[in-house]
């Protein structure tokens, strides 16, 4: 909506703006991408339109998970598992970025991370399992390699593996514990 509103205010400026979006490969890491997106004076990416494709692709993901449980949620309620399903779409929606960025900075890998260790929370050995990938992503992600395959391949990797392991199956998490009945505490405890 407000960029439909700056649009409409200033059309070649914003358009200019949202397209350009210019970032540097001799600075942080260029990814494959690069041989496809348009080059900017100075040696420098145009990063905007990579950024659209990925909240196209975004967009997507949010309208097939909305008619998934629109549909699931008139049987069933809200519980644990479904907001944790909900996160790890999150997370699979913000690595889109990662994946489809033509320079990226390592930074850039952190908040589908911190979604997906949130989607995980739950289930302390998926928790374990994700979150060691994320330790070892985000230390390795500090390497300054600037080969376009040989530091994006592994980040994205690693992400994919992250995202793998803090997935939510359903009805895979804890068992909530059920108390008894208060009559049923009497009855075990021998009272009348």
């Amino acid at each position: 909506m407000l960029l439909a509103i700056a649009a409409a205010a200033n059309w070649p400026a914003t358009i200019h703006a949202v397209t350009s979006q210019p970032n540097s490969p001799s600075i942080d890491h260029p990814t494959p991408w690069i041989y496809l997106a348009p080059h900017l004076p100075q040696g420098q990416i145009a990063a905007g339109p990579a950024r659209i494709v990925s909240i196209v692709a975004a967009c997507a993901c949010a309208l097939v998970v909305a008619r998934r449980w629109r549909s699931a949620r008139s049987q069933v309620p809200w519980d644990h598992d479904t907001l944790a399903g909900l996160l790890w779409w999150v997370a699979v929606t913000l690595a889109l970025r990662s994946a489809l960025e033509p320079v990226m900075v390592a930074y850039y890998l952190w908040p589908p991370l911190a979604v997906a260790l949130a989607a995980a929370a739950r289930d302390w050995s998926r928790l374990l399992r994700a979150g060691s990938v994320a330790v070892a992503l985000t230390f390795f992600s500090q390497v300054q390699w600037h080969d376009p395959w040989a530091w994006w391949t592994p980040m994205i990797a690693g992400l994919a593996l992250a995202l793998y392991l803090a997935r939510v199956r359903p009805g895979s998490g804890p068992l909530p514990q059920v108390l008894p009945e208060p009559g049923e505490q009497l009855a075990a405890d021998g009272a009348p």
